[in-house]
């Protein structure tokens, strides 16, 4: 039976990819709708064919479409938002793109991925997963706060190993 405690339950999945110390790509092949979709806006990538559509269609069914009402707002606008999750709006691939829904729109999803990964880099997980959360806070943050968030965070990414490495190897290249 859908209760307050499921959906409890499946914030707390979703809050796990968003704060996990890897990259996050979704791959959207199809169409994309509720849980799913819920899924690719915290992802740190989001690559689809043409032919992907994206919809949160529990409003129309009575319900709410979890924290997607807090997340969306923040890739499309509160107007967009508003669209999409009020009248279960579906949004075909070229407009996620406009609407930075999507970072690509292809046909070879295995291509783009390996060139997504590769974009990254090496990773400094530390850095990256600091810099995540402090992107995902900025827009529920005063600036005062974000601050001392900001600088407690950039404490813990200069005092780490990875970057004391490559600061080394930059001075050598000097």
């Amino acid at each position: 039976a859908m209760d307050i405690h499921g959906f409890n339950k499946w914030e707390k999945l979703v809050n796990r990819f968003e704060t996990m110390d890897k990259v996050t790509v979704a791959l959207v092949d199809g169409p994309c709708v509720g849980g799913g979709f819920q899924l690719t806006l915290v992802c740190d990538q989001r690559i689809c064919v043409p032919m992907a559509s994206f919809q949160l269609n529990e409003v129309p069914l009575g319900f709410l479409p979890g924290m997607a009402t807090f997340r969306l707002g923040k890739f499309v606008g509160l107007g967009h938002a508003k669209r999409m999750v009020m009248t279960g709006a579906v949004v075909g691939a070229e407009e996620a793109l406009r609407l930075g829904l999507v970072d690509a729109v292809t046909a070879d999803l295995d291509g783009a991925l390996a060139r997504t990964i590769a974009s990254f880099g090496p990773m400094h997980t530390v850095a990256f997963t600091l810099a995540r959360r402090l992107l995902n806070e900025s827009y529920g943050t005063q600036i005062e706060d974000a601050l001392g968030n900001f600088l407690a965070a950039q404490h813990r990414a200069i005092s780490q190993t990875a970057f004391l490495d490559t600061l080394k190897a930059e001075h050598k290249k000097t």
